[in-house]
């Protein structure tokens, strides 16, 4: 006890250099896994920002994918309905007669349609509303244009018996002509009229689409080098 009292003030100051140690060895311990957390903190951060940089940059090259392959469907499009509109129709646009003169025309070109379900994102820039309904009521006039030539066809092939051509003559042994009454003959011009109509409609309505979907595709990616499908020029 009395070495205690004697020695009291040795023990507090010992005491006391082993309470900063330790205070010492914890404040550094501290630091030393704050500033860890604080780095595995800042290295998660930064590993977010790249792979939400990632995600942005897959999404915009599959909005850039989604205008291309629209581009391309609506020019293709195009090219069907020019190849029934000059390499048919024309010459006989002007013939009072060319109900009685237009032949069967086939096309072989695949078709390839729009995928809208991958174009909603253009909705939610200015006019994308009015893009996509121009883009949608183009497409339609290119169904509805196909449609009425094959209907066209399929009708001029029905009347047209064994031995006649689709122009009306037939075969003389045959002794017969093409079923084309003055009834028929007027029914066939009002659907032959609208075939013109239907296809001369749609050439404008596609060409109107594929200008105003490239020049969207051009103020969205301004830098890619990519092939823009232009409006062919009017002839």
């Amino acid at each position: 006890m009395m070495w205690l009292q004697e020695n009291s003030a040795a023990i507090q100051a010992v005491s006391t250099v082993v309470l900063v140690v330790v205070t010492i060895i914890y404040v550094y311990f501290t630091r030393s896994l704050a500033n860890e957390a604080r780095e595995q903190a800042e290295a998660a951060k930064n590993q977010a920002e790249a792979a939400k940089e990632a995600l942005n940059r897959a999404e915009s090259d599959r909005r850039y994918s989604c205008l291309l392959q629209a581009q391309l469907a609506l020019g293709m499009q195009l090219e069907k309905l020019l190849h029934i509109q000059r390499g048919h129709l024309e010459r006989h646009r002007n013939d009072p007669d060319r109900h009685m003169r237009l032949g069967t025309f086939y096309t072989s070109m695949t078709d390839l349609r729009i995928d809208f379900s991958g174009m909603i994102f253009v909705a939610e820039g200015d006019d994308g509303f009015a893009l996509l309904q121009t883009m949608y009521l183009a497409e339609q006039g290119y169904i509805t244009a196909t449609t009425s030539l094959a209907g066209f066809n399929s009708r001029i092939e029905m009347q047209t018996p064994a031995g006649a051509n689709n122009k009306g003559t037939v075969d003389s042994e045959a002794g017969e002509t093409a079923v084309r009454d003055s009834a028929t003959a007027t029914d066939l011009k009002e659907f032959v009229d609208d075939l013109y109509r239907s296809v001369d409609t749609a050439v404008d309505s596609v060409r109107e689409a594929i200008g105003d979907l490239t020049s969207v595709t051009r103020r969205l990616y301004p830098k890619r080098k990519a092939h823009h499908f232009d409006a062919l020029p009017k002839t």
